[in-house]
């Protein structure tokens, strides 16, 4: 239909793959988990109804510093991340981007989803995991 966005397919979820990082390296300390990277689409267009001017959520998993950076470079030069219609959900921590794609998850089962539901269960989700922030989205 026209004016409609594309929904993405449902069973589409990140992950964080280790399998190339050897036992030695793991052992001897050299992969970090702030190193580590994702990123995966998230809101309206992953679990509830686009319009043609719905913003574009994107969770991405990242260091402090690359955080930090985006944060400088954005349309406010703080949270939340800005970029035209891209808004980026920055998770410092692996607990931050876990919880954001089990959130994602969850919302995607039974979609859609307002703002309002999304941010309970997002909400209730970090309760449950005890954390204390889940990285702010517009």
């Amino acid at each position: 239909m026209e004016g409609e966005q594309p929904r993405l397919e449902r069973n589409v979820m990140p992950k964080l793959n280790l399998s190339r990082v050897t036992p030695k390296a793991k052992k001897a300390k050299l992969v970090r988990s702030d190193l580590l990277t994702g990123a995966f689409i998230t809101g309206s267009h992953a679990y509830g109804s686009p319009s043609k001017d719905s913003d574009i959520d994107l969770a991405i998993r990242v260091d402090p510093q690359t955080a930090e950076l985006l944060r400088s470079l954005s349309e406010n030069g703080d949270e939340p991340i800005r970029f035209g219609r891209l808004n980026l959900i920055l998770c410092e921590t692996d607990d931050q981007y876990l919880a954001w794609a089990m959130g994602t998850s969850i919302l995607r089962k039974n979609p859609p989803h307002d703002k309002i539901s999304a941010k309970k269960v997002l909400d209730e989700l970090r309760v449950k995991l005890d954390i204390d922030d889940l990285a702010q989205s517009g």
